[in-house]
């Protein structure tokens, strides 16, 4: 499965072309959120997707409302904040919002109540609009590591194959590790991952 992965387009036409013609070589798309300027044209943007004839998992990032997601009804959107979506032996994992905590009780409630679905074969794909804290993907200039340890914690603990989040724009497309998990984040012009 290729997967085309992006995060805080924030609603660039320049960078949604450049997308939409990625998606070509990709047969799923997956956003890990502030596709919009606070849900500004939040309907269109996500519309524009529909030429690609790719399913699109998107999640809120701290510019969309949950609920402002959840209006948007497209037969080619999944909406995955806060569940889980199983293709054959990948299984994604979504939870958006937020991107400044340091921890998240929420998160780590809702990880211990999807650990049950999880099988020894998965491919695990996780996908949080914040970083996992200690990481290049949450390291700021004259700052340090401004991640979410609750995050780093889930990821050591259900080893997933893959995390892609977004947030901090400073560390578009770095990589890194965590364990045996492949961490990115895409930036807004996206990357094709092979899964």
């Amino acid at each position: 499965m290729k997967i085309l992965a992006f995060s805080d387009l924030h609603g660039n036409k320049r960078a949604l072309n450049i997308l939409l013609q990625k998606a070509k070589h990709s047969d799923i798309i997956i956003c890990a959120g502030d596709i919009s300027i606070f849900s500004n044209n939040l309907k269109k943007i996500i519309s524009r997707f529909k030429i690609t004839k790719k399913p699109l998992i998107i999640i809120p990032g701290n510019h969309e409302h949950p609920k402002e997601l959840n209006k948007i009804n497209f037969p080619f959107l999944i909406n995955l904040h806060k569940k889980v979506h199983r293709i054959n032996n990948i299984l994604f994992i979504g939870y958006g919002t937020d991107g400044f905590s340091l921890k998240d009780k929420k998160f780590e409630a809702f990880i211990n109540k999807i650990k049950p679905k999880i099988k020894t074969n998965d491919k695990v794909i996780l996908i949080t609009h914040g970083p996992s804290y200690g990481t290049k993907l949450d390291k700021l200039p004259f700052f340090g590591h401004a991640g979410n340890k609750s995050y780093r914690k889930a990821i050591l603990q259900i080893r997933p194959y893959l995390s892609i989040s977004g947030h901090l724009h400073e560390n578009f497309n770095k990589k890194d590790k965590l364990g045996k998990t492949f961490l990115i984040n895409p930036g807004p012009e996206g990357k094709i991952i092979n899964i």
